[in-house]
């Protein structure tokens, strides 16, 4: 069952402004990665192109359900003419964020070539006459004239699963490198991973809703689910990057921050050995008040470059930096049986964290455990 506006009238309901409220934001999303200097990595802009799609899917949806595709019939067959890069952009940006030193490779672009086999098969049908089009949609959802269009959509189905399965093999052999030191790689599989399953929730959920609704056990159009879904994706990826941005979210913009503030290798490696051995052994992180400020006053240089050098070389913000120190100090405290008559609040206390609030949520981030379940787990 698909919902089709048949009439010369337009159609206005709430899924059409729910998914209208999506839209915005995807787009406003979309154009701030795009136009912003500051942010503009290579794997943001990977971002940005998923939720493009996405948002594509979306308006096509809101014009099918609006009946305002018969004012532009040309458009019509132009859904889902992108989904089948959606898995290959989905790998390499996973790839781009968990993989050290990372660079765009040309066989990556062999992921790409299903999705361009595809449109050379339905170019013909994109471009057909407008009177033909209109024929079309009119009978588009009888079930005996979509037998192609549920090939297709088999195809695309089939493409999902196997970037799915990919990215969790991608994950899985790339958890090892993250283990031990607490950093910016390993933040940004954990972003990964949660991702990968939100997308995969909405897919099933797509499925499943379609599946029942065509078996008439729930009553809602299919253009009503892939709204509602296409819109939760948009909106939630969307809320997830911008309330994370400068804290864990997967960034890798700190070259261009810093263009004007140069630094040769020899010196960058000099004060950068300077830093390791004022915090690691002299455990300045320690220090709960510590600061950019601070440490660069004691270490007799400007905190730009201070901050150049952690960003740059350690992949992190200071207070990344700084925090990392401490949840490995916690998690090795935390694993000595001696130290059960602690409490975890005064570990972490005496590790540096002047906040307990922030040292949880520090500690559930990096090592995806309360520490409670740390200690635990390790009991265990």
């Amino acid at each position: 069952m698909y919902f089709l506006n048949m009439t010369s009238n337009l159609v206005v309901d709430i899924y059409i402004i729910l998914g209208l409220i999506a839209l915005s934001v995807g787009v406003f999303f979309v154009t701030s990665i795009l136009t912003s200097s500051s942010i503009k990595s290579f794997p943001n802009k990977l971002l940005a192109l998923l939720l493009l799609i996405a948002s594509y899917e979306l308006c096509y949806g809101i014009v099918i359900r609006s009946g305002f595709i018969f004012k532009i019939p040309s458009w019509f067959g132009w859904g889902g003419v992108f989904l089948l890069a959606y898995g290959p952009l989905l790998y390499i940006y996973s790839l781009s964020l968990i993989k050290k030193e990372f660079t765009l490779r040309s066989v990556y672009l062999l992921h790409f070539i299903p999705f361009l086999i595809w449109q050379i098969i339905h170019i013909k049908s994109y471009f057909k006459p407008s009177s033909i089009k209109i024929e079309k949609l009119i009978r588009h959802w009888d079930v005996k004239a979509g037998v192609v269009r549920q090939i297709d959509v088999g195809i695309i189905d089939l493409s999902i699963i196997i970037y799915i399965i990919l990215t969790f093999i991608l994950l899985s052999k790339f958890k090892k490198s993250s283990i031990g030191f607490i950093n910016k790689y390993k933040i940004n599989r954990i972003w990964v991973k949660r991702l990968l399953y939100f997308y995969l929730l909405i897919w099933l959920l797509l499925k499943g809703s379609i599946l029942l609704s065509n078996f008439e056990i729930i009553n809602i159009s299919h253009s009503a689910v892939e709204i509602i879904l296409y819109s939760l994706f948009t909106l939630i990826i969307s809320f997830l990057w911008i309330n994370q941005m400068g804290t864990d979210i997967p960034y890798h913009g700190w070259t261009q921050k810093y263009s004007s503030s140069y630094l040769s290798k020899n010196d960058t490696n000099i004060r950068l050995n300077k830093i390791l051995q004022l915090v690691e052994k002299e455990k300045r992180y320690k220090d709960p008040k510590i600061s950019l400020n601070q440490l660069a006053d004691e270490l007799n240089i400007s905190s730009k470059h201070l901050s150049q050098i952690i960003n740059e070389q350690m992949n992190m913000n200071f207070s990344e930096f700084i925090n990392s120190y401490r949840i490995k100090e916690t998690t090795k405290r935390l694993s000595d049986l001696n130290n059960d008559i602690f409490t975890i609040e005064s570990i972490a206390l005496d590790a540096g964290f002047n906040s307990i609030d922030s040292f949880y949520r520090s500690f559930k981030r990096h090592t995806g455990l309360t520490p409670t379940d740390f200690r635990k787990t390790r009991k265990n």
